[in-house]
């Protein structure tokens, strides 16, 4: 007995989650609240389907697509975005057969390495024609295979992003190396360094610098994720108390 259109206009009123988008359809009010409800439906959804999904998104192309919506998943739906999509991106990433809380150096080290192979500077003319009070744009990309999760890739490249700037590593190859750069350009006046090749060739105390900060923020900004989300999946394979009891008891 309830009206679809006097329904879609209360909850339009009352709770603000859907509006008009200025035509004739509707829309979440913010974005993120549609990444929410998806989130909340993938959840919802027979192991199978949940296990496919999480299968079907471990590439760079669908990560992207549903990045935020996997954020919201490892939050609501913790043990299965672990088990089925976290641990096995983490494996092909850091080379481990089997995940625990704790992450060996060798392993740790085979991630940053793989990063750092990967990771690049983006130079153009404009990062030659600012004067030193204009606004400086730094970039960085990594050259990934579509076919291979982009997930920690990400997570690696705001802790490059910071340790570039602490360091001064872009602006100093751009400085010392520039007949370099500007040999390298495209049509379009820009080029891609390998931060590999240029870790080779600069000073060693700005390669060291730059190595030990990532190893540092890596230990401060990613293994603390890691520890706790394997933590809660261990909780979730642990049988309660009473169940121990009466299985000692039987």
């Amino acid at each position: 007995g309830v009206c679809p259109h006097e329904f879609v206009k209360t909850i339009k009123q009352c709770t603000g989650i859907i509006c008009n988008n200025g035509y004739d359809d509707l829309t979440f009010s913010h974005k993120s609240l549609q990444e929410y409800y998806t989130a909340l439906y993938i959840e919802d959804q027979k192991i199978h389907d949940v296990r496919n999904f999480y299968k079907s998104v471990k590439f760079a192309d669908q990560e992207q697509r549903y990045k935020d919506v996997l954020t919201f998943l490892s939050g609501i739906d913790t043990e299965n975005y672990t088990k089925y999509y976290y641990i096995p991106v983490f494996k092909e990433m850091f080379e481990m057969k089997s995940v625990k809380e704790s992450i060996p150096i060798e392993n740790q080290i085979i991630a940053i390495k793989k990063c750092i192979k990967q990771m690049g500077y983006l130079y153009s003319s404009d990062s030659f024609n600012t004067n030193d009070n204009d606004q400086k744009a730094l970039g960085i990309t990594f050259m990934l295979d579509a076919e291979f999760s982009s997930f920690l890739y990400l997570k690696f490249s705001h802790l490059f992003l910071i340790v570039s700037i602490s360091t001064n590593l872009y602006e100093y190859y751009g400085e010392y190396f520039r007949d370099e750069i500007i040999s390298r350009f495209d049509q379009e006046d820009e080029c891609i360094i390998p931060v590999e090749d240029i870790l080779e060739v600069l000073p060693t105390h700005l390669t060291e610098s730059f190595e030990n900060q990532i190893e540092r923020l890596f230990l401060d900004r990613v293994i603390p994720e890691h520890t706790t989300l394997i933590k809660k999946l261990n909780a979730k394979k642990k049988p309660s108390l009473l169940k121990q009891v009466f299985k000692a008891t039987s």
